[in-house]
């Protein structure tokens, strides 16, 4: 086991696009459908199309079936509340509830292949004083049956208590490394160890997460039995402390039937919209290409949605388990689904829109060059053609707090640390200012 307290200078990342892996044979034809002794192929377009038309019938039909209900509520509350109250409780929740029933029936996911070299793995542990459980989550982790190479790296986002020394003395597995690095957030963690990664596939878990033996060979496998530009699986994260207290054995149900469908769904249509950082595999290439994961609080949402955006397919893979910590607090669990939604809006935010739509600068990645150059170029403000009115040019701002210095970091200085502080002095020394504005080359003052 070796021992990495500072991350290695390695050639960066190629931006051109890679290859796809090709370790398996031609594919065979996808499943077919059997319905009265005729085979046919029913493509996923149909299929989504399809799903839509039963959720429109169904609809329709409840809201032919409530009308008398509607008149009737509506002497009381109104016509629109009656409305309003009718489809909330019964309209479109039955819409969702047969689109997803109807899409779960018509799925037909290609069985699994193991009949393939299996490609590097490297499997990274993020954690942050997480002494108490490291151990564990390393001994399943090395219990993989996975044939192929794996290496197992956990990203120590500076901890204070004893998680280094643990993870190292858990085993002497050549296998398993720690890289360390000053406490800056989950994502510049998982982004320094990304850095050093020779392997072409990466898969992420939590420092609570146990791995289920054959977990990694499912997901790997269900990456290669899927079409070649699919960068991501999403594995099937499920309640280990599910007996802890009523809250937790809620979610356990949660877990299990609701976020499992819905992801289920989602693969479908080859668009799994959340690749959990709790477990996934992604192609190592897919997520350099992107930049890694970004600083914020829904790190693998962005990141997922980043990898949609770049032409890539993220699917799910239900029979590879992992099992991981559900809060048994109420207040640790609305902090848990707020972060959730919070997460979603980040993906809105910043991949919602095309990037030729006059989206918000900030919401768009930034590139740092390599000579930053001085503070007073960073001030200079960039303008462009105002979309409502072709010809005009207007500049490209977005306000931004000037002692928010997290978001100057990363987000203008990712890659580029001798960047980072000329910009933090500026905002120091414009604290309190409201006139301090972000542009895509640094911050500015308009009074």
């Amino acid at each position: 086991m070796s021992v990495q307290p500072a991350v290695s200078e390695r050639a960066p990342a190629t931006q051109e696009r890679s290859p796809p892996l090709a370790l398996v044979p031609p594919r065979p034809e996808s499943p077919k459908w059997n319905i009265l002794g005729l085979r046919f192929y029913l493509p996923v377009r149909t299929r989504f199309l399809f799903s839509i038309a039963a959720g429109l019938s169904w609809a329709g039909f409840s809201t032919w079936i409530a009308l008398g209900w509607i008149e009737e509520l509506g002497r009381a509350v109104t016509l629109p509340g009656a409305i309003a109250v009718i489809a909330g409780v019964a309209i479109v929740p039955g819409y969702l509830n047969i689109q997803l029933a109807v899409s779960l029936l018509s799925d037909k996911p290609r069985p699994l292949s193991f009949d393939h070299e299996c490609p590097g793995v490297t499997l990274l542990i993020a954690a942050y004083n997480e002494e108490a459980q490291i151990r564990e989550t390393i001994e399943y982790a090395l219990g993989q049956d996975y044939a192929g190479p794996l290496e197992i790296v956990v990203a120590d986002d500076g901890s204070t208590d004893r998680t280094r020394e643990v993870a190292l003395g858990t085993t002497a597995d050549s296998r398993v490394r720690v890289v360390t690095t000053p406490h800056a957030g989950k994502s510049e963690a998982l982004n320094a160890v990304l850095r050093t990664v020779q392997s072409p596939l990466v898969a992420t878990i939590d420092a609570d997460t146990l791995l289920m033996p054959y977990a990694l060979r499912h997901a790997v496998a269900r990456m290669l039995c899927s079409p070649p530009d699919t960068v991501a699986v999403a594995g099937s994260v499920l309640v280990r402390n599910s007996r802890a207290n009523v809250l937790a054995r809620i979610q356990e149900w949660d877990y299990f039937l609701a976020i499992a469908s819905v992801k289920r769904q989602q693969a479908l249509f080859q668009g799994t919209l959340v690749a959990q950082g709790a477990f996934s595999v992604y192609r190592t290439s897919a997520v350099q290409r992107v930049g890694g994961w970004p600083n914020r609080i829904g790190e693998d949402i962005v990141l997922t949605w980043a990898l949609i955006r770049d032409g890539g397919r993220t699917v799910f893979e239900p029979t590879a388990i992992a099992f991981t910590q559900a809060p048994v607090k109420l207040r640790h669990f609305v902090r848990q689904r707020q972060r959730w939604a919070r997460g979603m809006i980040e993906g809105l935010r910043t991949h919602g829109r095309r990037p030729d739509d006059g989206g918000r600068p900030s919401d768009q990645p930034h590139d740092c060059p390599d000579d930053a150059g001085s503070p007073a170029d960073d001030l200079q403000e960039p303008r462009v053609e105002d979309p409502a009115e072709p010809g005009r040019l207007r500049p490209l701002r977005a306000r931004l707090s000037a002692c928010d210095v997290t978001d100057l970091r990363f987000r203008l200085c990712e890659g580029d640390p001798g960047r980072a502080p000329r910009l933090v002095a500026l905002a120091r020394e414009r604290k309190g200012s409201d006139r301090t504005v972000l542009t895509p080359r640094g911050m500015t003052n308009t009074s």
